[in-house]
């Protein structure tokens, strides 16, 4: 084990004496952070001890080994032993009894760029009972992690990991009676297989069920990352920077974000297509297929194929858009040849804890007359699935089936109101009924501006993340600016939430100063109003 720094305050002392033919125990409470103390203490029982020749007396005697409980501040890598609980008789050694990450954690809109490890340490070892330094299980909304010498819980380096135990001292007065020297180690021994086989059951029970606080003994946390940007609209330009100098030329930093995560989404704005007529609308998009091989290469798994422009070259267009993205390894979220394949997740992750994202889409008839309702899929029509269509009813009616599964169910979303600072009426109303039924995460897109961040029913949603790729748009209300978000969940809980501003300039996106997030953090603080 490699401690970093023992934290002070956390000693208390197993004294065992000889007398009268019996090793007898003395133990001092008074030191023993909870639930290590309730847990030892339910152990250390009369009964159990007397069934190892041990009884227990008022204070220490002749004879003495000493075994120091003791924390320690480690990393991951440095807290891991060759089993769980190791103990070697006559030469003493460490019985972890509790491993846990503790997170410093913040609200959004504070700061959340993080904390270093000795200030954090510091906080902590003041005051156990600190609001601001928690364990990481137990963060939770309206609060998300800041980072510890800008790492995270899952980095095998992280600072703040607290390893407390038993520490056994072979070097304590033992006298020169070596056969009794001996015989003491094999109580011993068999008094921390006892701590050791208690500590087991316990941690195979809820604490209800053993009635005893149990000791953590925590794995390093395996998060979950997900990266999505807004809308993509891969035309005007885009394709020759694409192809030519590659996605770091056209996403900037992003790229290399969307790269690193597990899961990579973006609304993809037209259609994948060189053939079919525009349709009868203000805008039409289509891109060359070849640049959507490219934006798979640069990490996205998924692009939300339920939007106003899908159909912007017909239902040629649309379905060479389901053929290319297929070629290109790329799922089409809320699209498919009918309303079950439209409806249907991607899903990823792993067997035992799956991800699966749903798309859906749900806007207006817009100015020119053109309706999505018009191409919205039905049992035996290609189309987009839409809320006004059966769309919401078909992914909520499969959140309610996957209540009772492991996995993380996320919903990403096309539609609201262009250019509103925030989500009108009927968009919080879908929202909500999604969040009730089971999704974990909800991400929307289609206003052409960022809105704010809110917990809904204490689920994380993101009303608009705005444009990500858009040329032309310097001459609208906010267009050329949006936010690109990188998501870590543990399980279905989101711990670490970094967002990232990012500016269209022209055909090129690149992340922006961070004081572009002001309007963000002000439409996130208006939509959570907490009591501290």
């Amino acid at each position: 084990m490699r401690s970093k720094k023992f934290t002070p305050g956390l000693f208390a002392v197993l004294l065992f004496c000889s007398c009268a033919g019996k090793t007898q125990i003395w133990v001092d409470y008074n030191s023993f952070p909870e639930p290590e103390k309730s847990f030892l203490a339910s152990v250390l029982t009369g009964k159990e001890l007397e069934k190892r020749g041990l009884v227990p007396c008022g204070g220490p005697g002749p004879g003495v080994i000493t075994i120091a409980y003791q924390g320690a501040w480690v990393t991951w890598e440095g807290s891991d032993t060759d089993s769980l609980y190791s103990f070697i008789p006559g030469e003493g050694g460490f019985l972890p009894l509790s491993r846990t990450c503790l997170v410093p954690r913040a609200l959004l809109w504070e700061e959340t760029a993080g904390i270093g490890a000795a200030e954090a340490a510091r906080i902590f070892s003041g005051n156990r009972e600190s609001p601001d330094i928690i364990p990481l299980g137990d963060l939770g909304p309206p609060y998300v992690g800041r980072r510890v010498d800008g790492l995270d819980a899952a980095d095998p380096a992280y600072p703040l990991v607290l390893l407390e135990g038993l520490q056994f001292d072979r070097e304590g007065s033992l006298g020169e009676n070596k056969n009794e020297s001996k015989k003491l180690w094999k109580k011993t021994a068999g008094l921390s297989e006892l701590i050791m086989a208690r500590l087991r059951a316990a941690n195979s029970r809820t604490p209800e069920a053993s009635g005893v606080p149990v000791p953590r003994y925590e794995e390093r946390p395996r998060l979950y990352r997900i990266a999505a940007g807004g809308d993509a609209m891969l035309a005007r330009g885009v394709p020759e920077i694409l192809l030519k100098e590659g996605p770091e030329a056209v996403m900037g930093g992003t790229a290399a974000l969307a790269g690193a995560a597990d899961l990579s989404l973006l609304n993809l704005e037209g259609a994948v297509t060189l053939r079919g007529e525009p349709a009868k609308k203000a805008y039409a998009f289509r891109f060359d297929p070849a640049v959507i091989r490219v934006l798979a290469d640069s990490g996205f798994d998924a692009v939300l194929a339920a939007n106003n422009h899908a159909f912007d070259y017909g239902l040629t267009g649309f379905l060479d858009t389901l053929d290319h993205l297929k070629r290109a390894g790329l799922y089409a979220l809320g699209a498919g040849r009918s309303i079950s394949a439209a409806a249907a997740p991607f899903i990823t992750g792993s067997e035992q804890f799956p991800v699966r994202v749903f798309g859906l889409a749900s806007f207006g008839r817009e100015r020119s007359g053109w309706d999505g309702l018009d191409y919205a899929a039905d049992d035996a029509r290609p189309g987009m699935l839409h809320a006004g269509k059966r769309g919401a009813e078909l992914i909520r009616a499969q959140l309610e089936l996957l209540n009772d599964k492991e996995g993380l169910e996320i919903v990403f979303f096309h539609g609201g109101i262009e250019y509103a600072d925030y989500p009108d009426e009927d968009t919080r109303v879908l929202y909500t009924d999604l969040v009730e039924a089971g999704a974990d995460l909800v991400i929307g897109t289609h206003p052409h501006v960022e809105q704010g961040f809110e917990w809904v029913k204490g689920r994380p949603v993101f009303w608009s993340l705005g444009d990500y790729v858009f040329d032309d748009m310097a001459d609208t209300p906010g267009g050329d600016r949006g936010i690109f978000i990188v998501l870590s969940f543990l399980e279905t809980k989101l711990v670490y939430l970094d967002v990232y501003p990012v500016f269209m300039n022209g055909p090129r996106t690149v992340i922006s100063s961070d004081t572009q997030l002001e309007r963000f953090y002000r439409l996130t603080k208006e939509l959570n109003p907490v009591q501290l």
